[in-house]
């Protein structure tokens, strides 16, 4: 792709692709340098002759977008892990030279998907697949037929997860993890059941909890840097979220991988309690929070959400009980 740098009064256009020389020419405008950026890369598309596409397969595709876009992400281990799993599972598919991938076999890749995972996994990968093909269009300039990802119905989304975590299921994962409460986390297991309290606690995902460092809490506030939304945001911290604070031996940052985090959550919470998950944690808090604040503009505030039907319907799940008592 083009990039452009200021060279004095002129302007410098640079155009780097995998597998062919760097190009520069400098131009008097940036208007100019772009133009130029954009018929060479015209050209440099067109040079992909029938044979030379007829031996692209998709999986080769994917590995470059792999390596040379998913690591600038947020999600990037994620994305990684999810490529690397379709490549392995599903080779026949990969291996096909791109022009020939249909819409029958993108229809066939998501129905066998649907029989072992969820419409919302399927749709994440989809995202993920289609970006991929998009990018080797737009970005790499590859004259690609028409994405087949866009002629195929996608699964409907299912219902929302209103999971609610009780105190009682609370106390067995704690349990589960080895933690008591009040005292200090002492081990990686450990460390994971006091995410999960604190987690309970502030409505934090655990990402955000894990990237919290000692110079982000100011008196009960703790800023969230760089968050899912790509804005920071600041958290007040209750009493109960202060004192788990006051609980790690060396302070912030949590000693804890995100990955390790997962792992340990999974492996040892209750057989019983497989359904629930670490983010269902926010799902709990911000009901438990909704309950306290009355304001929904507040509370999307602490929770980071730009669109507050989403924080309503999602997140806030109140009891039959806690309705009837604000009539009365």
């Amino acid at each position: 792709m083009a990039s452009f740098e200021r060279v004095g009064k002129r302007w410098k256009a640079v155009i780097r692709r995998k597998g062919y020389p760097k190009k520069t020419k400098t131009f008097d405008t940036k208007r100019e340098a772009a133009a130029w950026a954009a018929r060479f890369e015209e050209n440099l598309a067109a040079s992909y002759d029938e044979s030379a596409l007829s031996r692209l397969t998709f999986a080769m595709i994917l590995s470059r977008y792999r390596d040379e876009m998913t690591p600038s992400k947020k999600s990037s281990r994620t994305e990684t892990l999810r490529i690397n799993r379709f490549l392995r599972d599903f080779p026949r598919l990969c291996n096909r030279p791109v022009p020939d991938i249909t819409p029958s076999d993108i229809a066939r890749w998501r129905d066998q998907r649907l029989k072992n995972v969820s419409r919302a996994s399927v749709n994440r990968e989809w995202n993920t697949l289609s970006a991929a093909y998009n990018h080797a269009i737009r970005g790499w300039g590859i004259p690609l037929p028409e994405n087949p990802f866009r002629r195929v119905a996608r699964p409907e989304k299912g219902k929302a997860r209103n999971t609610i975590i009780s105190s009682e299921q609370q106390t067995e994962i704690v349990r589960a993890l080895s933690y008591t409460r009040g005292e200090q986390p002492q081990t990686s297991r450990q460390t994971a059941a006091w995410c999960f309290l604190f987690a309970l606690e502030t409505a934090m995902r655990a990402g955000e909890i894990l990237k919290l460092q000692s110079g982000d809490i100011t008196g009960r506030i703790a800023l969230l840097r760089d968050t899912k939304n790509g804005e920071d945001r600041r958290v007040p911290l209750s009493s109960a979220a202060l004192d788990l604070l006051s609980l790690l031996p060396d302070g912030l940052p949590v000693p804890i991988t995100a990955q390790s985090l997962d792992v340990l959550f999974r492996r040892y919470r209750p057989a019983e309690l497989g359904h629930i998950h670490f983010h269902d944690t926010r799902h709990t808090a911000l009901t438990k929070l909704a309950k306290k604040i009355n304001n929904p503009m507040d509370l999307a505030k602490i929770s980071g959400h730009k669109d507050l039907k989403i924080l309503l319907n999602t997140y806030y799940n109140p009891d039959d009980d806690h309705l009837m008592s604000l009539l009365d």
